[in-house]
């Protein structure tokens, strides 16, 4: 490998360094890598340790791998250490002769890993930080570095391993979340596929050349390991695959590894002494060896993925700073958007344009006067008596009882939260203090009106008349007069036995004639004890007689030109002292019960009520006084009313805004900062300002190679 190519590799790592942690470099920034994709089974952890010479990645049942590992590997041959954990080591070492091999996470910056055990577990605890006790995945990567002088310069993403059955509490869709990360790698032209396979399983039913197959169809970018050849049936062989001679054609073929066996990791078996085996076995192999075996086994697939992430590299690189340097000058136009942190003037000049605009904004929306606003457009005091004037009960409630009417006013101080949350509650304090003061004075207004009829009003008077020449009804008189005439004559004509006749009922007597002079009578009989029964679907009552052995009759039935009618004199049998019998649909007429009212009384409306012509005359003329009275309360509340509410509710709100509003909050706090609160666009610009040098520390980065090819 040339010195370019190494170099290449060091500046992709270095673009990764500056751009993964800004959570943009799968989105927005298509670096160059190598994407190692493989079943749980597929020996794909075998291979990254392989390569490394070293175990660390977490191992146990389900999905070990659920975050992405960006595993940055740097030949160190210079005794490059790690100065803060190296006096751990000086007693046991000596660094003269022995380089160490050392990981350090991107996230612990100048925290030195020599021992590999403790890589996996922070890997674990690093995945653990960003997921919790979910058990997904998380497309954040964790960006590893291992310096070695047993590595090749070489850069791999190991993402999680393919599963179909979610385990334990993983999610149900865990199958199709790990795809999708898997296709958001891939799927970039920039990006090269590892894709391992076992040889003992058919390729065809691979699921790592599957979802290579589906981005890359022609194969352009896909490299493929098979692993497990030892683990072959006895007779086979993957000669054929390893040489092209196979349905599954890729650009860049496949390379054949031995992977260590369980048996071998549990027995700590060195991964040095396994490399070792792993090239005697393909020397040894009738089938590969000895002319295949310097293309196959992990140091040569270090050497090729080294080689073709250089070519890669390479091609490109180059188109990257474009990209670059566009979202750098997105960012430098938001930064010029947001102001610099706020001096003391500043802040004083804000905090008086804002009590400005806290006074004209609520002037205009709410508090504004009828004679100072255009006649064409409804606003301030105008709109509010429009309402009043329509529906006051309903509109009055929306505009005064509204805090968010006091937040809108506030609008306009939306850059600074602690100061729009001090004006809000200020404002809103006030208007809940006028609201209470307001309602109360509307109170004491409805007990003042009920307290006094006035039938002198002005008002009134002409209205109705001069209530000197025309005494008002006394209501109790009324119902007394009505109460003392139950027993009056009620009479009517009604059919019965085919003819009609004057009926008369008098007391507990029901006669009935010919005519209505009654000279001519027919007929009588005493109701008292008899019950009545409606015929249904008919307008026929049947009156059964209880005294049949006097009168010679069993019953009557009459019949009836109308419903109301028919009701009347249901109602009247009732008032002749009699009641309901609630066993079923009869009256019976009994002078030991009290008057009732059946559903058929209780429905009536005033329009079956019979009144006497005096009775009637009364009645018609209390209705005639009470409406006009109303009248009088209508206009009197509708005038009064609105001015109450203006000048307790929008003109004291009003004042108070223009006057007292801004002392009551320097009485509150000691300075001017305090008010405004800490500069809103900290955070904003802080993390803006991050991404700025990120962006213009990768272009540096990539300029190196244009000296590079120079």
């Amino acid at each position: 490998m040339s010195q370019l190519g190494i170099n290449l590799i060091i500046i992709v790592n270095e673009l990764q360094d500056k751009l993964n942690p800004l959570g943009i470099e799968t989105s927005i920034i298509d670096l160059p890598q190598i994407a190692v994709i493989g079943g749980q089974s597929s020996g794909k952890s075998s291979v990254l340790e392989s390569i490394v010479g070293k175990d660390f990645l977490p191992r146990g049942s389900g999905i070990v791998t659920r975050r992405p590992l960006v595993l940055q590997l740097i030949n160190d041959q210079n005794n490059r250490q790690c100065k803060f954990h190296i006096f751990k080591y000086i007693n046991i070492y000596n660094f003269n002769h022995i380089l160490i091999a050392f990981g350090e996470f991107l996230h612990s910056p100048g925290k030195c890993f020599y021992d590999f055990n403790e890589i996996r577990d922070e890997i674990t605890a690093e995945t653990d930080r960003e997921i919790s006790d979910y058990k997904g995945i998380s497309a954040k990567p964790i960006n590893l570095k291992i310096y070695s002088p047993d590595v090749l310069d070489l850069t791999l993403v190991d993402l999680p391993g393919m599963t179909r059955v979610a385990v334990g509490n993983q999610p149900k869709d865990i199958e199709k979340m790990i795809e999708n990360m898997i296709i958001e790698y891939i799927s970039k032209d920039n990006c090269l596929i590892l894709a391992v396979t076992a040889a003992n399983q058919d390729l065809a039913t691979s699921d790592a050349l599957k979802l290579a197959h589906a981005v890359d169809p022609s194969g352009e970018r896909t490299i493929g390991v098979l692993t497990k050849l030892d683990l072959m049936d006895a007779g086979t062989n993957a000669r054929d695959i390893l040489n092209g001679r196979h349905e599954i054609h890729l650009k860049r073929d496949f390379i054949g590894v031995i992977n260590r066996s369980q048996k071998d990791i549990d027995d700590n078996k060195d991964i040095r002494k396994a490399l070792s085996d792993e090239r005697r076995f393909f020397i040894e192999h009738p089938a590969y060896g000895p002319d295949m075996a310097d293309k196959m086994g992990i140091r040569y697939l270090q050497e090729y993925l080294q080689t073709e992430l250089s070519n890669h590299i390479f091609k490109r690189l180059p188109p990257l700073k474009p990209k670059i340097q566009n979202k750098l000058d997105e960012l430098n136009k938001k930064l010029e958007t947001i102001e610099l942190p706020l001096e003391d003037s500043d802040k004083e000049r804000i905090l008086a344009e804002a009590y400005e605009k806290m006074r004209s904004s609520f002037d205009a929306g709410v508090g504004g006067k009828a004679w100072l606003v255009s006649a064409e457009k409804l606003n301030g005091g105008t709109k509010i008596n429009s309402l009043m004037n329509d529906t006051y009960a309903k509109e009055v409630n929306k505009m005064f009882y509204d805090d968010n009417r006091i937040r809108q006013c506030v609008g306009d101080i939306e850059r600074y939260p602690q100061l729009r949350a001090v004006f809000s509650k200020f404002a809103l304090d006030f208007v809940r203090e006028s609201n209470k003061k307001c309602k109360s004075f509307v109170e004491h207004l409805v007990e003042s009106e009920k307290s006094y009829m006035n039938t002198i009003n002005e008002d009134f008077i002409k209205m109705i008349g001069n209530t000197t020449s025309r005494p008002i009804p006394d209501i109790q008189s009324i119902m007394s007069e009505k109460a003392s005439k139950q027993s009056a004559v009620k009479s009517d004509w009604i059919k019965y036995k085919k003819d009609e006749y004057w009926f008369v009922l008098n007391d507990t007597t029901l006669s009935w004639y010919k005519n209505e002079t009654q000279k001519d009578r027919k007929d009588k009989v005493d109701i008292k004890g008899a019950t009545i029964k409606p015929v249904n679907g008919d307008l026929t009552l049947v009156i059964n007689i209880a005294q049949k052995e006097l009168l010679g009759k069993s019953s009557l039935e009459l019949v009836f030109k109308s419903r109301p009618e028919m009701d009347k004199w249901r109602d009247w049998l009732e008032e002749v002292d009699g009641s309901h019998n609630n066993s079923s649909d009869n009256i019976s007429i009994s002078s030991q019960s009290s008057i009732s009212y059946t559903p058929t009384t209780l429905n009536k409306t005033p329009q079956d009520v019979s009144y006497s012509a005096h009775l009637g005359a009364q009645v018609e003329e209390v209705k005639r006084l009470v409406d006009a009275y109303v009248v009088i309360l209508k206009k009197k509340f509708k005038d009064g009313l609105p001015k109450l509410c203006q000048l307790e509710l929008i003109d004291s709100t009003s004042k108070f805004i223009a006057v007292d509003f801004k002392v009551r909050i320097r009485q509150s706090y000691d300075s001017t900062g305090d008010i405004i609160g800490d500069d809103p666009d900290r955070e904003v610009r802080i993390d803006l300002e991050t991404q700025q040098t990120h962006y213009t520390e990768a272009i540096d980065i990539i300029d190196k190679f244009s000296h590079m090819k120079l």
